[in-house]
């Protein structure tokens, strides 16, 4: 296969068993492209061509594929397994499969859930994952879009937000970041504490201190903080949606 690039050159390529072919958002064979389609391709580069493409697919259809891959979307379910979950998005149903692991995550009216709890025909809000197979993982799926939003920050090393609760006695930390999810974590020994570049004393951090917490996990349920950054507090917008002026 050989494309001509926006700049006029031309490309040569392959395709592969895992290669995703995208035609009005539903999966084609590459014979449904004809001569003079407009095209986008994801390939792996290598020191000679032909490259072997990742994904082919209409600009309509990568917009949207892009977008599912990156973005918390709203869905109807189909079907829901320990291992998949089918479903539509959009009004013209464009049929989309995530990949489930022991790793997702399940939220329904605020609480923890099991994918039994989504009948057929729900419909749900999916944060995802995009995996180096081009499947996409569903890191976590909702009832609400803030749940999916909270279930995707909650799967991250990272999470910046406010101190809420430093306590010593049972070791643990509490934050809640701007989406207002709370997060908690322990520690077994004080973690690293940085501010303005340096190291300082953990008896520096207090309650109110907008900080960046760099978590794993340790245990069923538990995560653990290894280091705490301290942060300036994040300044709100003006009305105007721009930033008070510094006097």
């Amino acid at each position: 296969m050989t494309l001509r690039t926006a700049s006029g050159g031309s490309l040569s390529f392959v395709t592969a068993p895992a290669t995703q072919v995208l035609r009005a958002k539903r999966a084609a064979a590459v014979s449904a492209f004809a001569v003079g389609d407009a095209v986008t391709v994801r390939f792996r580069p290598s020191a000679t061509q032909p490259y072997v493409l990742h994904d082919l697919a209409d600009r309509a259809s990568w917009a949207w594929i892009v977008r599912v891959r990156t973005q918390v979307t709203e869905v109807t379910l189909r079907e829901a397994t320990e291992s998949d979950l089918a479903a539509e998005e959009g009004a013209d149903a464009a049929p989309i499969r995530y990949r489930v692991t022991a790793t997702t995550a399940w939220r329904k009216a605020g609480s923890p859930a099991q994918p039994a709890d989504f009948p057929a025909g729900s419909r749900v809000w999916v944060a995802p994952r995009l995996l180096p197979n081009g499947r996409i993982m569903a890191t976590g799926v909702a009832d609400t879009k803030q749940g999916a939003e909270g279930l995707r920050e909650r799967s991250r090393p990272t999470v910046t937000g406010r101190l809420t609760r430093i306590d010593l006695i049972t070791s643990r930390l509490t934050l809640v970041s701007a989406s207002g999810e709370t997060h908690t974590a322990i520690w077994h020994d004080p973690p690293r504490v940085r501010r303005d570049g340096r190291d300082v004393p953990f008896g520096t951090l207090h309650v109110g201190q907008w900080v960046t917490a760099h978590l794993k996990k340790d245990g069923p349920g538990d995560r653990l903080v290894t280091l705490v950054t301290v942060k300036s507090t994040p300044t709100a917008p003006s009305a105007s949606g721009k930033a008070p002026a510094k006097r």
